[in-house]
């Protein structure tokens, strides 16, 4: 494709030039990062709970990301409030005896799940994010790429899916954009970074090279360049428990799954891609 839509699990997303495309060892991916949830207490309707995303805390994180561009406003205590409201937010939702789920019928109160929180690195696309919240309703997804055309196409994926209140899109390097008032509680970070070894990117026909952003697949010499920075992050933003699902270059997930365990996971488990070769890369934060 270099226009059009591509069909990726039960949803069709949009693909344009200079944005990586769907391919089939991607659905491994995603269902690897969905095992790695916690079960499902209920299907919950889409508009339900969806102020997870939405208010006063995303429109200031919005506008201050706005005022340190332009130079205008002040941006730092604009943050300062938004990173206080998510916090707020986030700090009800962990409560499961609130009440928000309604009464019995002796009047006692029925906690209502919380939110499962997903961080999306390196999304492109936006169909790993996607698919995780129409697979998930009961997720919130935050979804991040540094390339401005990979957001912009993100963004359009997740409106016209009707997803938009439950993915929210940014802009940033690696998990940069991620609202500190969320680090240490995510359930799940799934990324299917640039991974492929610069001297096998060489090789890649002109017909895929042409097509392919560069800044999407290289992933140095060994192929675990952005691995290295991206596991550190990882294990300060999963919450006790929480995994995490990345997609990686068959010829790298030996030494990937040894650097997961240098930096502290457990249960890393090395997937194989619908061909058979190795593909994706899993692993547990400890309780």
């Amino acid at each position: 494709y270099i226009t059009g839509y591509a069909a990726f699990r039960h949803i069709q997303v949009k693909v344009r030039p200079g944005v990586l495309i769907p391919r089939p060892e991607t659905e491994v991916l995603v269902s690897e990062a969905l095992s790695l949830l916690p079960a499902a207490h209920r299907r919950v309707a889409l508009d339900s709970t969806i102020d997870a995303w939405e208010g006063d805390a995303l429109i200031a994180a919005e506008a201050a990301a706005e005022a340190a561009q332009d130079g205008s406003g002040d941006a730092s205590e604009t943050l300062k409030r938004s990173q206080q409201a998510i916090s707020a937010y986030l700090d009800a939702q962990q409560d499961q005896g609130n009440g928000d789920g309604g009464d019995r019928p002796d009047g006692s109160a029925v906690a209502k799940p919380r939110p499962l929180l997903v961080a999306d690195i390196c999304t492109g696309s936006g169909c790993i994010a996607c698919s995780v919240a129409y697979e998930r309703p009961d997720t919130r997804v935050i979804a991040t790429d540094i390339a401005p055309e990979a957001v912009a196409l993100a963004k359009d994926n997740a409106a016209e899916l009707g997803l938009s209140d439950r993915v929210r899109i940014e802009r940033g390097d690696l998990g940069s954009p991620v609202p500190a008032a969320a680090m240490g509680r995510l359930d799940l970070v799934v990324s299917n970074p640039p991974y492929v070894p610069t001297a096998v990117l060489a090789g890649i026909p002109r017909e895929v090279a042409d097509f392919e952003p560069a800044l999407a697949l290289d992933g140095g010499a060994d192929g675990n360049d952005i691995l290295r920075r991206l596991l550190p992050w990882t294990a300060a933003a999963l919450r006790p428990g929480g995994g995490f699902a990345f997609e990686l270059h068959e010829t790298c997930l030996d030494a990937a799954a040894e650097l997961a365990r240098r930096a502290g996971f457990h249960q890393v488990r090395i997937v194989d891609d619908l061909a058979g070769r190795p593909r994706v890369l899993t692993g547990v934060k400890p309780v």
